[in-house]
């Protein structure tokens, strides 16, 4: 009795634990972020479907009476997004230079050729997540640098004058060494 108990008990727990990983694997695959590079490399598999990406917003909002412009930077490639007006209050940072733009997640339809503004590729946006808020990136130049040019700089200029200084005393003493006194050379 106890050993079917303990058979059934282990069928059971096998069965539980497949159909948990199999619910995860689900639900992973339809809330997952797509990378960009795989949603431009296969644009005609995505058009018109509602996708999730990742990435940083970059460059300058461009304004239009029903919405605005911001594109999206993930590794190498980037995208336009197309966001209703009213969600451009949750933007803080673009990126440029010396500044991270927010990192976003992003949910909208993605048109590989968009009917309503006639462009390329684009994304109309629905939701956005701020994962991690820009900020200024600032330029450090430390001391330790300065150190280095200085002593560097240092070094390189007096091996400069050094060397002329050498090259003329040579050039003293080989005209010394060839000339003789009262004119005869041999």
């Amino acid at each position: 009795m106890k050993r079917n108990f303990s058979f059934l008990l282990t069928i059971f727990i096998a069965l539980a634990a497949f159909v948990s990983v199999s619910l995860a694997e689900h639900f992973s695959q339809n809330n997952r972020s797509l990378s960009l590079r795989e949603l431009l490399t296969n644009a005609n598999t995505y058009h018109g479907q509602v996708v999730t990406l990742q990435g940083e917003l970059i460059g300058d909002l461009i304004r239009a009476p029903e919405g605005f412009w911001v594109n999206l930077l993930e590794g190498p490639n980037c995208l336009g997004l197309w966001f209703p007006r009213e969600m451009m209050p949750r933007i803080g940072q673009l990126g440029r230079y010396q500044v991270r733009g927010d990192i976003v997640e992003v949910q909208g339809t993605f048109f590989q050729h968009c009917p309503l503004h006639g462009t390329g590729p684009d994304l109309h946006v629905i939701s956005m997540k701020v994962v991690l808020p820009g900020y200024e990136e600032k330029e450090y130049f430390f001391r330790e640098e300065l150190i280095a040019i200085v002593l560097f700089g240092t070094i390189g200029l007096c091996s400069v004058l050094l060397m002329r200084m050498l090259k003329k005393k040579r050039q003293g003493s080989t005209r010394r060494q060839n000339s003789f006194p009262g004119g005869d050379s041999a």
